[in-house]
């Protein structure tokens, strides 16, 4: 796999454009805010409709802006909520945009229906009393929301909300995957939509950090769950699923150990997981957290985005083979 290296502006919002050349990668720059409050819990959600970059950030005095980026440059509104709020989530398709909050320690879920013109009444979804956290949000092909979350405290559970009306009403069934799971799931979640079903991952932690994968076959209420491969305890961890070939998967993973790259196939009958890449020189502490972000063009390029504690820098890793080089 390619590397390079990126590097970001604290306390500014900086869009980036990788394009993958022969041997590198060019990196453009648009400095779009300068009023972003970039910290462990004010993170940047990126998403993509209409052929429009949107971006969802925390300002300085805490208000959640919602930025887009198209043809006619860059333009952002605060969203309706109280500067009391912490930004969780961000999904969009054609036509609605969905952000998931906290707001004194509950969670919501907000929907808009045109663009973020206006936006219909938050859903609460878990209470502060639960200690959630919101570990992936899609909107799948029918058009409904899906979020998974984590509990906290005497809970160490996934749990899954959705909302088949536009966001108007969700649904939440806890405790989705205690059948298959010990009492200890960790926080490192994912989910993903893609060839009419919705993918998720996630660590079982008292079963040597194992990672978990569960498929929900869209219109369905069952989620098929398999382990995977275990981990070594903390860290981050993202994935992509394979534009053309549904039962493979691929993940990008920084434990206490190493960084890897791994490839999931036969995911929707019997999943196998190989390793195409690591680096040892790469590792998860509680004193030198890390990042992690992995996505797959429709051409199968796949794009691996990671904070390196050790070197308190971003880097890139790009291949164009599926992972084999």
């Amino acid at each position: 796999m390619k590397r390079a290296t990126v590097t970001l502006m604290a306390i500014m919002l900086v869009f980036t454009v990788l394009s993958l050349g022969a041997s590198a990668i060019e990196q453009v720059h648009v400095q779009v805010e300068t009023d972003a409050a970039i910290d462990r819990t004010s993170r940047i959600h990126l998403a993509e409709a209409n052929d429009e970059i949107l971006l969802a950030y925390q300002s300085n005095e805490g208000h959640i802006v919602l930025g887009r980026f198209n043809d006619d440059g860059w333009h952002s509104r605060r969203l309706p909520l109280t500067s009391s709020v912490q930004l969780q989530a961000l999904a969009a398709n054609e036509r609605m945009i969905v952000v998931a909050y906290l707001e004194q320690g509950d969670l919501y879920a907000l929907t808009s229906m045109n663009g973020g013109e206006w936006w219909l009444t938050s859903n609460r979804l878990a209470t502060a009393a639960e200690t959630p956290s919101v570990q992936g949000m899609a909107i799948d092909e029918r058009g409904t929301i899906h979020l998974l979350f984590h509990r906290h405290d005497r809970y160490w559970d996934h749990n899954w909300a959705w909302s088949s009306d536009d966001g108007r009403t969700f649904r939440v069934r806890n405790q989705f995957s205690r059948a298959s799971d010990s009492n200890s799931t960790g926080y490192a979640g994912s989910l993903k939509s893609a060839h009419g079903s919705l993918y998720a991952l996630w660590r079982d932690n008292n079963r040597n950090y194992i990672i978990k994968l569960g498929i929900l076959d869209s219109g369905t209420q069952e989620w098929r769950i398999s382990s995977l491969t275990p981990v070594i305890r903390g860290g981050a961890m993202s994935f992509a699923v394979d534009p053309v070939d549904r039962n493979t998967l691929f993940i990008g993973l920084i434990d206490e150990e190493k960084l890897q790259v791994l490839k999931v196939t036969a995911a929707l009958s019997n999943p196998k997981t190989s390793a195409l890449f690591e680096d040892k020189s790469v590792q998860h502490k509680a004193s030198a957290q890390a990042s992690v972000h992995l996505t797959i063009s429709d051409e199968g390029e796949l794009i691996l985005f990671f904070l390196n504690p050790s070197l308190g820098s971003y880097e890139v890793l790009t291949s164009d083979d599926g992972g084999s080089n």
